[in-house]
């Protein structure tokens, strides 16, 4: 029952509960099983490795119709890894994301 209002708790404070509804409490019921944690492959080596919090993201960063990688760390550095088009789907080497300057896109977070 404390989990139970702590989700709606948390729900409420986000705006997307205001009332407890029966399929909100329904929904609390059930339990949520997620799977295990997979790295991911950016060329040869692993994806965020060495880095501080890796925060990933899809998009289509060069418009060729495959979503790649972007992935920005608590430093504030971003990088990219572009989507090969292969399946599974696969990325290539992970490289600094340039900016309009062609220079490395760095927001120092410090």
């Amino acid at each position: 029952m404390k989990n139970k209002k702590q989700a709606l708790l948390t729900l409420t404070m986000l705006g997307l509960a205001a009332l407890p509804s029966q399929a909100t409490t329904q929904a609390l019921d059930q339990t949520v099983k997620f799977a295990a944690p997979t790295r991911v492959m950016a060329g040869e080596k692993f994806l965020g490795q060495r880095r501080a919090y890796p925060s990933p993201a899809f998009h289509d960063v060069n418009a060729d119709g495959h979503l790649d990688l972007l992935i920005a760390d608590l430093m504030g550095r971003i990088t990219v890894a572009l989507g090969t088009g292969s399946k599974p789907m696969s990325f290539g080497e992970e490289k600094p994301l340039l900016g309009s300057d062609k220079e490395p896109l760095d927001f120092d977070n410090w």
